[in-house]
């Protein structure tokens, strides 16, 4: 099953769909960032983008990459492995590519703009913490 995943994921790494997937949520992170003066405002308007664009296009990469990938699924198949074990590993590569290329498209620009909260007990406001900076941020 490894081997299988191995490959599998080989092939997705030079798949020019993952990388343009991953460039385009890259570039629709950094624009909505770099837009908004309020980075809030700006991380509420991705999660909208996300959740109509991470899905579609996750179900047409997949659909397309398993249909193009049909002989060599056959190939798999009449080797001496389980039938289960082969979809497995090709859908665990698939959908760790979709992963590793959403967490770098998505990832890296929330990490890199989204507002900083801070840690600790400070909810009340007779409790406040000296490092919470503001009424909202707990």
């Amino acid at each position: 099953m490894w081997k299988v995943y191995k490959y599998t994921l080989l092939d997705l790494a030079r798949n020019r769909f993952a990388l343009g997937y991953a460039l385009l949520l890259l570039l629709v992170s950094v624009g909505l960032f770099m837009l908004e003066a309020d980075n809030t405002k700006a991380l509420i308007s991705l999660t909208q983008v996300v959740l109509a664009l991470v899905p579609l296009l996750a179900l047409v990469f997949t659909i397309i990459y398993f249909y193009n990938q049909y002989e060599f699924t056959v190939l798999l198949a009449v080797q001496p492995l389980r039938r289960q074990s082969i979809i497995r590993a090709q859908f665990l590569a698939v959908g760790s590519a979709l992963l590793v290329c959403f967490l770098f498209g998505v990832g890296l620009p929330v990490v890199a703009y989204a507002p900083a909260r801070s840690v600790g007990p400070c909810c009340s406001p007779a409790r406040r913490s000296p490092w919470c900076s503001a009424p909202w941020a707990c």
